[in-house]
């Protein structure tokens, strides 16, 4: 509606929803969307051409929930800005899994793109990194709903319980 909120709430599965350049706009907007993935892994992509997420901005990762991948691939030159807290509150929506003990599902982002895409990592000095990590031995650990593509290679950061693998075809800014 032009005057109220929008919500979406793809509900209990693994869902996936895209969001356009307009909708990434109204996210930064006050009442206008909100967007609920629900309980499993749920994927949350950019489309469009030089998109810019920033989940920094509280009025705009207040607005997202529930999202347990970032997929910038639907375009080119889309960013998406993001730091610890978001990779603790984004993924709420999933139980963490004891068979992988060295990472707690419910504290674990993942995120996709090309050589196109970026992510800025805000507070970077704070992670630690371990590169070149397979997507088939991922895939094999985590599972196919995460997305991790075999052949590619992953970053992963860590601070305290927070995870982040990043697809290491994307543009990394450590800011």
């Amino acid at each position: 509606t032009a005057s109220g909120t929008d919500t979406v709430i793809a509900g209990a599965g693994n869902d996936t929803v895209i969001l356009n350049a307009k909708s990434v706009v109204a996210l930064g907007q006050a009442n206008t969307v909100d967007v609920d993935g629900g309980d499993g892994v749920n994927v949350l992509k950019l489309s469009g051409v030089n998109v810019t997420m920033d989940l920094t901005n509280t009025t705009v990762a207040g607005k997202l929930d529930n999202f347990s991948v970032l997929d910038l691939s639907m375009g080119n030159g889309n960013t998406v800005k993001l730091s610890l807290q978001q990779v603790l509150d984004l993924p709420s929506g999933v139980a963490d899994n004891s068979a992988t003990s060295d990472v707690d599902e419910s504290k674990m982002l993942v995120v996709h793109g090309t050589g196109l895409n970026t992510l800025q990592l805000a507070d970077s000095v704070d992670w630690t990194a371990v590169t070149n990590l397979g997507g088939t031995s991922l895939q094999n650990t985590y599972g196919t709903q995460y997305g991790f593509e075999v052949g590619r290679s992953y970053t992963q950061y860590t601070n305290g319980s927070a995870t982040l693998f990043v697809d290491q075809l994307l543009v990394q800014d450590l800011l």
